[in-house]
């Protein structure tokens, strides 16, 4: 996942545990197995969510890209999701 939303740090969650906690220009890198997850950013620290619960299926042989965009001020805040099949030109 990739921070580049205008917000505050935040907690990054799958399927209810929180697995790290970054800020604006910082990115999180975890290895999931293939399967269906479930993903929140919360407020760091805390069990406020500020997007999601977010349906995040993992494909075998994928690479799955999740950017945090937007504002919190603005009540903007959204995720965008890329998909890369792994060996291919789009995934290096």
């Amino acid at each position: 996942m990739r921070h580049t939303a205008a917000a505050p740090a935040v907690d990054v969650a799958v399927d209810g545990s929180v697995v790290g906690t970054f800020q604006n220009g910082e990115e999180l890198s975890a290895a999931l197995p293939e399967g269906d997850y479930e993903a929140e950013v919360r407020l760091a620290g805390t069990e406020t969510v500020a997007l999601g619960p977010l349906p995040l299926p993992i494909a075998a042989g994928t690479v799955v890209v999740v950017y945090a965009v937007g504002s919190a001020a603005d009540e903007t805040l959204d995720v965008l999701v890329d998909s890369y099949e792994v060996g291919t030109e789009d995934c290096t």
